[in-house]
C-alpha cells in the first residue's frame, strides 16, 4: 500500500542522524554471505551470478549489483547502480540511483530526498514512491544538490531532536505543558514581547559566555546555557503543539485528545509546514525564529509553565464570592484594661 510505502520512507528519513550514529559506532564491513551487509563509507558489489543471501544496508557508500539480493537493499547518503535482482524492497535516503533494462525489485522502490533513473524496463513488484529533492525543498534546489541536501539534512536533523524533546517534556512534565497551553491563547502578546526580550538578553550572555572562554570557564558553560535554552524554547512549543493537536483532534475525531498525542499531532502538523515544497525554506529561515521567540516568551511568563498568571502575585481565589474573605478586625482596646 502506497501509505505504507511512505511511513516507511518518513520514518527511515527523520531517524537518519540515529542511524548514522549507530552505524558508525558499530558496524562492520562483512563479505558478501548469510549475514547482513552493513557498510560506512565503503562499497558493496553483488557480481553477476552470485547471490547475496541477506540485507544490504550502506551509509555513504556505493553499492552495485549485477547479481542477486534476497533480502532488502537500503542505501542512504549514497550512490546505487541496480543491473540484478532484489527479492526485497529498495530504499534511497538522500542517495542517487540507477536503476538498469535487467533490474528487477520483488518490493516496494522507495526514494526520498534523491534522484532516480530508472529504465522502463525495469521491473518493479511493489510499488513506486519517489520524494524527489527538489519537491521538498523547493525549485531552488535544482542546480543546488549540495546545497540542498545539506539543508534538508538539517531540517531532519532538526525535527528529530525537538520529537525527542517533545516525547520526553510531554512525558515528564505535562502539567506544565497543559498550563503554557492554557495561557498562550490569552498572552501571546505579552509572550512576543517577552521572547524578544529574552533573546536580546540570551545572546548578551551568550557573548559574556564567549569571553570567558579566555579564563576556561565559559567552555562547559556554553554548551549548558544552550542546552537549557533549547528545553525552554521547547517547552513553550510543547504547549503550542498541543493546542494545535488538540484543536486538530476535536475537528477531525470529534473527541478531546490526551497531551500526548495532541502534542505528536501539532508535531506532525509542524514537520509537515517545515518540508513543504517551496515554503520549506520561508518557514525555517522566518517563521520557525518567530515561533520559537513566541515559544520562549510564553514559557516563560508562564514560569516554566509553573502558573498562568506567571510572575504576577495575585490573590487566590475564594470559595464563594471569587476571594477570600478579608481578615478579622482587631479585638477593640479598652481602657483601663
Amino acid at each position: 500500500m502506497k501509505s505504507r510505502s511512505v511511513a516507511i520512507a518518513a520514518a527511515i528519513a527523520l531517524c537518519l542522524p540515529g542511524v548514522l550514529r549507530a552505524a558508525e559506532s558499530g558496524a562492520r564491513h562483512a563479505d558478501h554471505g548469510g549475514a547482513a551487509n552493513v557498510a560506512v563509507s565503503d562499497s558493496v558489489f553483488v557480481p553477476e551470478g552470485e547471490v547475496h543471501d541477506s540485507d544490504i544496508v550502506t551509509i555513504s557508500g556505493d553499492v552495485r549489483i549485477e547479481g542477486k539480493v534476497s533480502g532488502d537493499v537500503v542505501v542512504i547518503n549514497g550512490t546505487l547502480e541496480l543491473e540484478g535482482t532484489v527479492d526485497g524492497e529498495v530504499v534511497l535516503v538522500l542517495s542517487d540511483g540507477r536503476i538498469g533494462d535487467e533490474a528487477e525489485i520483488g518490493g516496494n522502490l522507495v526514494n526520498v530526498g534523491g534522484e532516480v533513473d530508472r529504465s522502463p524496463e525495469a521491473r518493479i513488484g511493489g510499488e513506486l514512491v519517489d520524494i524527489n529533492l527538489s519537491q521538498l525543498t523547493g525549485p531552488i534546489s535544482k542546480g543546488f544538490s549540495t546545497l540542498a541536501r545539506g539543508f534538508y539534512v538539517l531540517v531532519l536533523i532538526k525535527l528529530f531532536l525537538l520529537f525527542l524533546t517533545l516525547v520526553l517534556l510531554t512525558a515528564l512534565v505535562p502539567r506544565r505543558v497543559l498550563v503554557i497551553a492554557s495561557a498562550f491563547p490569552r498572552r501571546w502578546g505579552a509572550a512576543i514581547l517577552a521572547g524578544v526580550v529574552a533573546y536580546c538578553a540570551a545572546f548578551v550572555v551568550f557573548l559574556v559566555l564567549v569571553l570567558l572562554i579566555i579564563v576556561l570557564i565559559g567552555i562547559p558553560l556554553i554548551p549548558a546555557f544552550g542546552v537549557v535554552l533549547y528545553v525552554v524554547i521547547n517547552m513553550g512549543l510543547a504547549g503550542m503543539l498541543y493546542l494545535v493537536g488538540h484543536r486538530a483532534g476535536k475537528n477531525l475525531f470529534k473527541r478531546d485528545l490526551e497531551p500526548f498525542p495532541a502534542v505528536l499531532g501539532g508535531f506532525l502538523v509542524y514537520a509537515v509546514l517545515s518540508l513543504i515544497p517551496g515554503f520549506s525554506y520561508l518557514f525555517f529561515f522566518v517563521i520557525s525564529p518567530i515561533v520559537s521567540s513566541l515559544a520562549l516568551g510564553i514559557a516563560l511568563i508562564t514560569r516554566f509553565g509553573s502558573a498562568e498568571d506567571g510572575w504576577r502575585r495575585t490573590a487566590p481565589a475564594g470559595p464563594a464570592g471569587g476571594m477570600y474573605p478579608p481578615p478579622p478586625l482587631p479585638p477593640p482596646v479598652v481602657p483601663g484594661a
